[in-house]
């Protein structure tokens, strides 16, 4: 293992249901070093995501961003995976053949909520009758001659 490492953020990502489009999420990686970083980000055989830029070269003290696209799908949540974001400065490339560094990068699947109005009262502490009045006040004309 090198000793120097991309900061990478986040480290989780969260996909949420519907699945039936798709999804983007970003991932920024940092070079913190004076020196030039080379990346390359594993992921597993989910078929689901895609990655722009799976390898590439970070200046130094640069930023890159990378978007991970959940591909639109119906049918069961796929099992929660991870990406490994590996890193290793661009002079130690040829030297170290294990000296990668490596940091994992969560993703999970939020499955659908499903809301039910009268839960969503008692959460708000409304009562149906309190709302229609709120809701009339809101809405009511603002001149005179419409009301």
């Amino acid at each position: 293992m090198s000793g120097v490492q991309l900061v990478v953020t986040p480290t989780n990502l969260r996909f949420h249901a519907p699945f039936t489009y798709f999804q983007k999420r970003l991932i920024t990686l940092l070079n913190p070093s004076d020196m030039a970083m080379i990346y390359s980000i594993h992921k597993g055989d989910d078929k689901n995501l895609s990655i722009d830029n799976l390898r590439g070269r970070i200046e130094p003290f640069d930023t890159t961003e990378i978007t991970v696209t959940l591909e639109a799908f119906e049918g069961d949540l796929p099992v929660p995976c991870s990406l490994e974001v590996r890193s290793i400065s661009e002079g130690a490339i040829d030297k170290e053949e294990e000296g990668w560094n490596s940091i994992d990068v969560k993703i999970e699947m939020e499955p659908a909520k499903n809301f039910h109005s009268g839960d969503e009262l008692l959460r708000m502490r409304l009562k149906p009758e309190d709302l229609a009045k709120t809701i009339e006040e809101q809405y009511r004309p603002v001149c005179s001659e419409c009301s």
